[in-house]
C-alpha cells in the first residue's frame, strides 16, 4: 500500500509539473513514456525507504508513525511485513508521508542524506 500510494504522490507531481512546461517540452515528454512513468516509481521506492526509516526508528517524533509488530511476527527479514501501525493516526501519517515521498521526492533523499551524514 506504501508503494502504491508513493506512486500516486508521483503521479501528481509528474501532471502538476505539466502545466508549467513549454510546447516544445510537452512534445519531448509525449515522445518519451519513461519520463512520465519513472518519476511515479521512484516515487514509491522512495515511499518504501520511507517506511524503512519509521520502521527503525531513524525518523520518529509525534509527526511520524509508529508501528507494532503483528502478534505472530516472524524474526528476521520477513517481520518487515508482518508489521502494523499503531492505530488509525499512525496509519494516516504513514500514508500521508508515503504520498509526499512520491510527490516531493527530493525531501526524502534529503532525509536520507541527513541520515547518512549523522556520526
Amino acid at each position: 500500500m506504501v508503494f502504491l500510494i508513493g506512486n500516486i504522490g508521483g503521479y501528481v507531481s509528474v501532471h502538476r509539473g505539466l502545466s508549467e512546461l513549454k510546447d516544445e517540452e510537452v512534445v519531448g515528454l509525449s515522445s518519451s513514456w519513461w519520463s512520465i512513468v519513472v518519476p511515479p516509481f521512484v516515487g514509491g521506492v522512495l515511499a518504501l525507504a520511507m517506511y524503512l526509516l519509521f520502521l527503525s526508528n531513524i525518523v520518529g517524533g509525534d509527526l511520524f508513525p509508529k508501528f507494532e509488530p503483528d502478534a505472530n511476527s516472524p524474526k528476521g527479514l520477513e517481520s518487515i511485513l508482518t508489521q502494523h501501525a499503531d492505530g488509525m493516526a499512525s496509519y494516516g501519517k504513514l500514508f500521508f508521508w508515503s504520498f509526499v515521498a512520491g510527490f516531493n521526492q527530493k525531501y526524502v533523499v534529503d532525509i536520507i542524506n541527513s541520515v547518512k551524514a549523522k556520526p
